[in-house]
C-alpha cells in the first residue's frame, strides 16, 4: 500500500516514522515532567512511549528487518548498512533498557528514592533512543526517497 508522505515507503513505515516522532514528543514532555517533580505522570508518559515503541518494534521494524536481513549483510550499500546496524543496536539497547527501568517503577510506583536510583540509567537511555531514532530517519532518507 502506498504511504502518505509521497515517497517510496509503504504505509506502514509512513506510519511508523510519524509514530516515533510522536514517540520523541512523548519522552520529551514525560522529562519536563520529571524535572518537575512529577514523577508519577512521568513514568506514566514514560510508559505509553515504551509500549507504543514495543509495538512498532513487534509490528512494523522487526519483521522488516528478518526480511530485509540478507541486505543488511552486502558491503556495496555500506551506508546503508551501518546506518542500519548502528540504529537497530542503539534502538535494542534503548527499547530493553527502557523496559527494564519502566518494569522496575510499576513494580516500585510509591517509592520516589527507587526511580531515582535508575536515573543514572534514563539518561543512556534517552540518548541511545535519539540517537537511534537520529538513525532512523536517515534510514527511511536512504531507503525511500
Amino acid at each position: 500500500m502506498p504511504g502518505i508522505l509521497g515517497t517510496k515507503a509503504d504505509l506502514r513505515f509512513d506510519l511508523n516514522l510519524l509514530l516515533q516522532i510522536l514517540i520523541l514528543t512523548l519522552v520529551l514532555v514525560g522529562s519536563l515532567y520529571a524535572k518537575k517533580k512529577k514523577f508519577v505522570t512521568h513514568g506514566k508518559i514514560m510508559t505509553t512511549a515504551i509500549a507504543i515503541h514495543t509495538a512498532l518494534i513487534l509490528l512494523v521494524m522487526g519483521p522488516s528487518f528478518i526480511i530485509y536481513f540478507n541486505l543488511l549483510l552486502q558491503p556495496q550499500q555500506l551506508f546503508g548498512v551501518i546506518v542500519t546496524w548502528v540504529h537497530v543496536i542503539l534502538g535494542t539497547l534503548a527499547e530493553v533498557l527502557g523496559f527494564y527501568i519502566v518494569l522496575k517503577w510499576k513494580y516500585n510506583i510509591k517509592s520516589i528514592s527507587a526511580c531515582a536510583k535508575r536515573r543514572k540509567l534514563m539518561i543512556p537511555v534517552r540518548i541511545f533512543w535519539v540517537t537511534s531514532l537520529i538513525l532512523g530517519i536517515a534510514f527511511y532518507i536512504y531507503y525511500y526517497l
